[in-house]
């Protein structure tokens, strides 16, 4: 059978073929006047969507090229500001070379310690050199001055070591109110003071001693706290007891010591107790003598409407010592008074006396009573065995203290001490053998120390103390040669410098060896580093901070300090402590050194990371052109040929679609 093709079908035909030589001439068109084998993802979705990830690829190296940038004019400028850092030191240095050979005369040295006075605030303005509006020795706290011409006290910060449940604001003066004031008579130094709890209990504040009767059943349980803040309110006790029948209404009594309420609960006229948590409420509340001790109130989420039963008998009910008695419930918990700490200004090296320091909401001075007194630190090998012995004396009487541990009796003899003038010897306890062998010293710190504050003559010269407290002293202590104390100085008087500490209460309970520590120094910045990302997974430090700088807070690199403690031997034209700052310029200029060179590290890292971003962008951008640029020769006789196959069906289908007479008959 011979199918009839109808006009129609055949100008569709003819014109969809028309229209899609047309698209793919237009097509060509585009890709010749562009470049570009792909415009938009439908030419290529393969092909586009890696034209996409290699322009993202891109976006990125010129990100990280940015960042390198960044990074290269932050490094460079911090370089050239340590090289004048440096420069200050080495002119200190020179200074202090000349005025340490005795051959000058006190207007001289004056001279000398303005000069370096001068120095030392021309370090500080170094240290405060910004680029644009960020100083670039503060840290990450880039908005904030990071050094001061005179030293700031720093809020108190919680030790990371802490195993206090404590989550209380510790508190300190306003900023306003931080005016640190240095002795007259010492150079002005960093440090770091450090507050350390040593008595376990609590804070202060008006924290009250609580209790909750909770007997069983439902919404009756009663929540009796303490009227008097702190530890007066620890051990009151209370009872529910059910005198019969004959009590138709609520009572209470009160009797002491110690503080005991006894609260009488209404029956029912046979002996069922009908007396809900309420009604001891408000009788505790209404009587003059129980109120007096405590305030009555619903626990949390109960009613009061609940009936309450005898105390005989429920979990966590407490004897009443000596005899005991059930059904006493004792409430606890009173915190003020209860911690003592004691403080360390030179972070934790040396000690004031313990419990010297008791914790409170107002803030208090705070002052470690060993700058004024000669002390010894045992730092002995092995753990928990170290003592610190502090003078009784304040001033340089007791620098000529000395100690020695040697071998002493065996036990059951003991730990003794004798004392002979301004020596103490302490006779170390040994073994009688056979486990461990006899004459093996078995002598712990806390012997020794116990000892030490025990015998008349030795107490008089020091007192020995734990050095770690919350250790316990039970390490054995090994033997030490004759040591004596020092760092006693007759010009320092204990005085309020304005630094401070309080602890708000929070009801959580202070730990011993819980630490507080106090900044006190030039620098106000942080130690945190800034960070660049270079390439993808690496990142590159762009900064020095100022502790990296200058040094930490107290330590023995720190410059400021070391300049100041020169400027003070200058102006007291002490040529021997301008000399012993000699070996410490010294170690400054290593400090710098160190920097810069780490810096110089970090730049040439830099310039091994513009040659890896420079190769990626090449590879990408080769990768790229591959897949989307076209060849323009290819091209253009691409579309000629198309051109000409177009004109030829455009003859043909003239030819086609010429209609006869047999059409129209047909």
């Amino acid at each position: 059978m011979i199918y009839r093709v109808s006009l129609r079908s055949l100008y569709q035909s003819i014109s969809t073929n028309l229209n899609r030589i047309s698209w793919d001439l237009a097509q060509a068109n585009n890709q010749i006047s562009t470049g570009k084998k792909i415009n938009k993802p439908s030419d290529d979705p393969s092909g586009g969507a890696l034209i996409l990830a290699m322009r993202s690829i891109l976006a990125d190296v010129g990100q990280y090229g940015q960042d390198l940038a960044q990074a290269d004019d932050w490094l460079k400028h911090t370089e050239s500001v340590l090289q004048n850092m440096k420069n200050i030191v080495e002119e200190t240095n020179i200074v202090a070379e000349q005025m340490s050979t005795q051959t000058y005369r006190d207007e001289n040295l004056d001279v000398a310690a303005d000069e370096v006075d001068g120095l030392m605030n021309a370090l500080v303005k170094l240290g405060n050199t910004r680029i644009g509006d960020r100083y670039i020795f503060a840290g990450q706290e880039t908005e904030i001055q990071p050094f001061t011409e005179t030293l700031t006290i720093h809020d108190p910060v919680a030790g990371t070591g802490n195993s206090s449940s404590y989550t209380g604001q510790v508190q300190s003066p306003p900023p306003s109110a931080r005016t640190y004031r240095p002795l007259a008579n010492i150079p002005a130094q960093t440090k770091t003071f450090v507050a350390e709890v040593t008595t376990e209990g609590g804070i202060g504040g008006n924290s009250l001693a609580e209790v909750t009767i909770d007997p069983p059943g439902g919404q009756n349980a009663v929540l009796f706290k303490a009227v008097a803040s702190g530890t007066a309110g620890d051990g009151i006790l209370i009872e529910y007891v059910n005198t019969g029948a004959g009590a138709t209404t609520a009572a209470v009594t009160a009797a002491g010591p110690p503080p005991e309420i006894t609260v009488d609960l209404r029956t029912d006229g046979a002996g069922n107790v009908v007396a809900t948590a309420q009604e001891v409420i408000d009788a505790i509340n209404a009587d003059a003598g129980t109120s007096a001790l405590v305030a009555a109130f619903r626990a949390p989420e109960n009613s009061g409407q609940g009936i309450v039963t005898v105390t005989s008998g429920l979990p966590g009910e407490e004897p009443s010592p000596p005899a005991p008695r059930l059904g006493l419930f004792s409430s606890r918990g009173g915190l003020d008074a209860t911690a003592a700490f004691r403080v360390s200004e030179d972070g934790g090296l040396t000690w004031g006396p313990d419990d010297a320091y008791t914790a409170g909401t107002v803030p208090i001075s705070i002052w470690n009573s060993t700058l004024d007194r000669a002390t010894l630190t045992t730092n002995l090998l092995g753990a928990d065995n170290d003592l610190q012995f502090t003078a009784a004396a304040n001033g340089t009487a007791g620098n000529d203290i000395q100690i020695e541990y040697v071998l002493g009796a065996p036990a059951p003899a003991g730990t003794t001490v004798t004392a002979v003038g301004n020596k103490i010897t302490v006779n170390l306890e040994t073994s009688a053998g056979p486990v461990p062998p006899a004459g093996t010293i078995i002598a712990t710190a806390a012997d020794v120390m116990n000892a030490v504050n025990a015998d008349p003559q030795a107490s008089l010269l020091v007192t020995a103390s734990l050095a770690d407290p919350k250790g316990g002293g039970d390490g054995v202590v090994p033997l030490m040669s004759l040591t004596n104390l020092s760092g006693g100085n007759d010009d320092i008087t204990p005085a309020d410098q304005g630094v401070q500490i309080a602890f708000t209460n929070d009801g959580s309970p202070l730990r011993v060896g819980d630490r507080f520590e106090i900044e006190v120094s030039y620098y106000q910045g942080d130690e945190q580093d800034l960070e660049l990302n270079v390439n993808q997974g690496t990142r590159i430090k762009s900064n020095v901070n100022g502790v990296e700088a200058l040094g930490a807070a107290g330590a023995q690199d720190n410059i400021l300090d070391t300049l100041s403690r020169l400027k003070f031997a200058l102006e007291q034209h002490d040529v021997d402590k301008v000399s012993a700052e000699l070996p410490n310029l010294d170690a400054a200029l290593e400090k710098l050194t160190t920097q810069m060179g780490q810096i110089g590290v970090r730049l040439t890292r830099n310039r091994f990371s513009y040659d890896v971003l420079d190769s990626t962008e090449i590879s990408s951008t080769e990768r790229m052109s591959r897949i989307e640029d076209i060849d323009l020769t290819e091209a253009i006789t691409q579309l000629q040929t198309k051109q000409t196959t177009y004109q030829a069906i455009l003859a043909s289908t003239a030819m086609i679609t010429r209609l006869s007479l047999i059409d129209f008959i047909s």
